[in-house]
């Protein structure tokens, strides 16, 4: 794998100094990790690396990017220290294979039992706070807030009427019939 990477970027004229390269790397018992790694070295506010993706030509192109940027970075307000997906074109799919698979987002630290902050089960379950939802969204240790006045929770009835759930400033709730959403 480490000669095929090094074979392409010779094929496509490619080259990296030191600041800027693309390596492997081993582990401690000298076993050779599948990693491709982009390296910018340069501290300066405008320090990212990217490794973007185009498939298509003309009309039918698309352009998709995994960057990592330098917590001094100042290109963009507000990007410092993040990695950030992204696409041109119609949006980002997370997909996971398997009958059973999951997506889980962490912060935090790699604990998953401790660090897991979002669970999409395979059903299409959602939990916050928790790894086993028990409806399609479960929040656990903590509130919902509804910050919004005039929004509240809406509800369908049985005979497939819609109703938004609101609370008063007394906290009396009320009912109110609405469209239902499409």
């Amino acid at each position: 794998m480490k000669y095929l990477v090094t074979l392409i970027i010779i094929c496509f004229g490619i080259s990296l100094s030191a600041q800027y390269r693309a390596d492997f790397e081993t582990n401690s018992t000298g076993a050779e990790r599948r990693i491709l790694r982009i390296n910018n070295v340069n501290d300066g506010t405008f320090s990212a690396a990217a490794f973007d993706l185009q498939s298509g030509t003309a009309a039918n192109s698309n352009l998709s990017s995994v960057t990592s940027w330098a917590k001094s970075y100042t290109g963009l307000p507000g990007y410092g220290g993040y990695i950030g997906i992204s696409n041109e074109e119609t949006g980002i799919l997370f997909r996971s294979f398997g009958t059973n698979s999951n997506i889980r987002m962490l912060t935090g630290g790699d604990n998953l039992a401790s660090n897991t902050r979002m669970y999409i089960e395979s059903d299409g379950n959602i939990g916050i706070a928790t790894e086993v939802p028990k409806s399609k969204l479960e929040v656990a240790s903590g509130d919902v807030y509804m910050s919004t006045i005039g929004t509240g929770v809406i509800l369908k009835s049985p005979n497939g009427s819609c109703f938004r759930v609101e609370v008063s400033n007394a906290g009396a709730l009320s009912a109110t019939s609405i469209t239902c959403p499409n």
